[in-house]
């Protein structure tokens, strides 16, 4: 029984990283938010190439007071991703760790345990070269000492 797992988990990630598929678009995240109102929105471009992913936060988003904070790009997280395709419908799970981050791990001025983090799990819908997605963030450092979970969607273009 273990062998049969085995041979079907390998198939699953066989057949993900030889089909490339190309994600590009844009997702709106929920970073704060009260009963009421919206108070944060982060808008940030999606793009995937197979199993690898990027998102590169643009700005983050205040509607109440109607204020636009442009974002550092070097904020962006670059991880790996899965996506397990269900008819249109699809599945996707992944994990990326932040540019700026990997940057202070490697000059020595943050350790490994402090290291930002993304786990990015949804449902999507892809269909005629578009997709629709949302799903939930969790943000972490792999010390523990800092998580917060937050809603996104997202829509974009597959090639």
């Amino acid at each position: 029984m273990r062998v049969f797992f085995l041979m079907i988990l390998s198939l699953v990630l066989v057949s993900t990283m030889i089909a490339v598929e190309i994600d590009l678009g844009m997702s709106v995240d929920v970073t704060q938010s009260d009963q009421n109102s919206l108070s944060c929105a982060r808008l940030s471009l999606l793009g995937s190439i197979g199993p690898i992913s990027l998102d590169i936060p643009v700005a983050q988003v205040w509607p109440s007071e109607r204020r636009i904070e442009f974002s550092d790009p070097f904020l962006s997280y670059v991880g790996l991703n899965l996506k397990l395709p269900i008819t249109v419908l699809y599945i996707k799970a992944g994990l990326g760790v932040q540019v700026r981050g990997v940057i202070d791990v490697l000059g020595a001025k943050i350790e490994g345990w402090d290291l930002p983090a993304r786990v990015r799990a949804g449902f999507g819908v892809s269909d005629s070269g578009l997709f629709l997605e949302g799903g939930l963030n969790l943000d972490f450092t792999p010390s523990l000492e800092n998580m917060e979970f937050c809603p996104y969607i997202a829509a974009g273009f597959v090639f």
